[in-house]
């Protein structure tokens, strides 16, 4: 059980005489609308925003200039990783590349790669140090996350890389 933290920001919103802005990660918008939802007098949302950090990001964007990208969502990434995987000579993962889930496994590694600001080279450096099949697979897994990147650049970006460029 918390100690009232959130029912805390959701009172103060609503208190607010100017628009309110609640910031929350991705995978908890919805959830945040709903329970806002809730808790209104009206049943919605007149006042209050929620966004996560790539809503935030591209709806600075957007206000400001400077977004010169396609933006992709989640579905884009894994078409572009489709087409990545296909240009590579795989030796690892040469049969699991075509079974099911594969690609939407590797796209949230490579998601949970860019959060977390590890990019390909301390991917291939952890393969080097590790040795053995695991070191192989971390080695091959830079070496798509490179090839991703490589073709992502100056075309697309996704809600990771637009953070990373709000921040920047």
């Amino acid at each position: 059980p918390g100690v009232g933290k959130t029912e805390h920001i959701y009172e103060e919103m609503k208190k607010s005489p100017a628009d309110a802005y609640l910031l929350v990660p991705d995978q908890y918008t919805l959830r945040s609308e709903q329970d806002l939802c809730q808790r209104s007098d009206t049943g919605g949302l007149i006042d209050i925003t929620v966004l996560s950090f790539s809503r935030l990001a591209y709806r600075v964007f957007s206000e400001a200039g400077g977004l010169t990208l396609t933006r992709i969502n989640e579905q884009g990434r894994q078409m572009v990783l489709r087409r990545v995987l296909d240009s590579l000579d795989l030796t690892v993962f040469q049969y699991a590349a075509g079974r099911e889930g594969f690609v939407r496994n590797l796209s949230r590694l490579i998601g949970e790669c860019k959060r977390f600001d590890i990019d390909p080279r301390a991917l291939a450096g952890a393969g080097e140090g590790s040795g053995g099949l695991l070191g192989d697979k971390l080695s091959e897994i830079a070496r798509i996350y490179e090839a991703f990147q490589t073709f992502m650049a100056g075309r697309y970006m996704d809600g990771e890389d637009a953070v990373e460029a709000l921040l920047s």
